[in-house]
């Protein structure tokens, strides 16, 4: 009969191992050759979820800097969660909190993945049962609003939704950049670049969900005291039904 600790020892040397080859000694009674299949076979799974992931990024680095980047990854990051699907976010957290700064660098490297990971969430999160689709045209004044859980509002100070290979802004933006990366009727990701009076209507949406379409505008009307009412609500019309089309802002349900 194995002995349990003797077995879980040997299940901890066998995972820093395939985790560190170069700095792990191999657990003792198993074959060289396989082990070497195994940490490629693992190896290449994550690569391929952060090939995925951050496909834009993979392009500034190409396959080498990559490859090395995923080594470092699975010998300094200790992930939270065991589920490949989380992949992508275990390595974010990777390159903020554990992966040294280097000269060549861009500035918006952080950001770039944060924005990148969020296209990736937003494709496999679930929507909420409590919204339903907006009516077409505008929405009536008690019309109960929410922020989908399809979407997200972003800021940056990088325009992140243009980096390229042969576009990488060295400075950063006076204004910042607000973004709202959604899943639309088809379930395709988009992202839309918007001003900061939407961001913070978005804002107000997504901190009091349920908020009625008039009491947006009282939010709204009191943020633009020097706006009349009426252009102030007219906007606000407008920039609903452009939301409700896209499935980023929905009326909520009471449950």
């Amino acid at each position: 009969m194995i002995d349990s600790g003797d077995y879980q020892q040997q299940q901890r040397a066998f995972a820093a191992h395939i985790r560190d080859p170069d700095g792990q000694p191999a657990p003792e009674g198993i074959e060289s050759r396989r082990l070497a299949v195994y940490r490629r076979l693992v190896f290449n799974n994550i690569k391929g979820f952060v090939e995925e992931a951050f496909p834009v990024l993979w392009k500034l680095w190409g396959d080498d800097k990559l490859e090395r980047e995923v080594s470092n990854f699975m010998v300094q990051h200790r992930s939270e969660s065991p589920y490949f699907i989380d992949i992508a976010e275990e390595f974010l957290d990777y390159l903020i909190q554990q992966r040294q700064p280097q000269a060549d660098d861009p500035a918006f490297l952080v950001e770039l993945a944060h924005y990148e990971w969020i296209e990736f969430e937003v494709a496999f999160c679930s929507p909420s049962q409590l919204h339903k689709t907006l009516a077409e045209g505008v929405p009536s004044a008690d019309t109960p609003l929410a922020v989908a859980d399809t979407a997200r509002v972003l800021q940056y100070q990088f325009p992140v939704h243009q980096i390229r290979p042969d576009f990488q802004p060295q400075q950063a933006t006076e204004q910042g950049v607000f973004l709202v990366v959604y899943r639309n009727m088809d379930d395709d990701v988009k992202f839309l670049e918007i001003n900061a009076v939407t961001a913070r209507l978005l804002q107000f949406v997504s901190e009091g969900p349920g908020i009625s379409v008039t009491e947006l505008g009282d939010q709204l009307t009191a943020l633009m005291p020097q706006v009349p009412r009426q252009q102030v609500q007219s906007g606000l019309n407008d920039i609903l039904v452009e939301l409700g089309q896209r499935g980023i802002v929905k009326q909520r349900v009471q449950p």
